[in-house]
């Protein structure tokens, strides 16, 4: 229930991949709210062919994953904790949530492919003799490295800018001051650029106003507003169309 997950983060709060024991619908929607909700992001067990229960999770920080009935109660059946635990491991960007082998994770075969596809629902087959994760998706069909990307991407800004004010004496509202704190956004979009999370072409890019754009109560409130950025995912191919002409 929420209030148990409310408890779990008082106790400690410094954790991000959530899953649980309970693979009912029910208990998977009001996780995946609460998950949303608070910035973590939920990875989910169904053992629904069809994968709807997942597509009513309807979450960009969310992921839904179908596992056969038949290996209940077996170390196979874990599905949504090895993706997590494959996923999390690796620095946001680096990755996409496809293609991914899992350890001690019994690849299935649905029945139904084409209803988890609507459904938004992952699946973990053999293909070409070789066990990985497909495709990746949200269970509101974004993508699974997209959205981890995009909580990583704010927590990461957010220390940077803490950490540069805290470790000054003070930072002056001046254009100098406010050009110290764009420059730890833009060094963040940078890094991320070499993490692979977002692309050099367009290369991000952090503003903020002048002094003399800023109006009087917010400097004396000692807030500097409008501190944006723009920058754009580098994404990842996941399909491949080929088109060939054989002359004989």
């Amino acid at each position: 229930s929420p209030s148990d997950l409310d408890v779990i983060a008082e106790n400690n709060n410094d954790w991000f991949g959530y899953t649980h024991v309970f693979h009912n619908p029910a208990d998977n929607l009001t996780a995946s709210s609460w998950v949303a909700a608070n910035k973590k992001y939920g990875f989910f067990r169904t053992y629904d062919s069809t994968g709807i229960d997942v597509g009513a999770l309807n979450s960009s920080y969310s992921c839904g994953w179908y596992s056969d009935p038949i290996l209940q109660g077996t170390i196979g059946d874990c599905v949504e904790s090895a993706v997590g635990s494959a996923l999390l491991s690796r620095t946001p960007g680096s990755y996409t949530a496809a293609f991914k082998s899992l350890e001690l994770i019994t690849p299935t075969k649905p029945t139904d492919e084409d209803a988890l596809r609507t459904n938004k629902c992952n699946q973990y087959s053999e293909i070409n003799q070789r066990a990985i994760t497909w495709d990746g998706v949200t269970s509101n069909l974004g993508f699974i490295d997209t959205y981890i990307g995009v909580l990583y991407l704010e927590a990461r800004i957010s220390e940077d800018v803490f950490g540069y004010i805290a470790s000054q004496n003070k930072v002056p509202y001046t254009n100098p001051g406010i050009d110290g704190i764009v420059s730890q956004v833009q060094s963040r979009l940078d890094q991320s650029v070499i993490d692979g999370y977002l692309t050099n072409d367009p290369a991000p890019i952090a503003t903020a106003p002048r002094v003399t754009e800023i109006s009087s109560t917010d400097k004396s409130n000692r807030l500097l507003p409008n501190v944006i950025f723009s920058a754009t995912t580098a994404g990842a191919i996941h399909t491949v169309q080929i088109n060939g002409t054989l002359i004989a």
